[in-house]
């Protein structure tokens, strides 16, 4: 065995110490405990619902405004065709 060797198998060691102390898993993070994860699957609707809800609002007011200005355009048209 050479000191490199040795010097892995050190650093290695030392590794896996602090990856048991810091509570990780073998790929290196750490585990997220089940009560986290029905946490944020709880929250996630509550956040997600009131941001699609305005949004929806949102698109569907620019939508009306839109559909509006145009139909007016065409009604101004139609004016300016008859006049001429």
């Amino acid at each position: 065995m050479t000191a490199l060797d040795t010097k892995y198998r050190i650093l290695y060691s030392i590794s896996r110490v602090r990856e048991e102390k810091a509570g990780g898993n073998k790929l290196g993070g750490s585990t997220m405990e089940w009560e986290m994860i029905v946490a944020i699957v709880i929250a996630v609707p509550f956040i997600v619902l009131p941001v699609s809800l305005v949004w929806y609002l949102n698109t569907t007011g620019i939508y009306a405004v839109v559909k509006d200005r145009i139909a007016k355009r065409s009604r101004s048209a139609q004016i300016r065709v008859r006049k001429a």
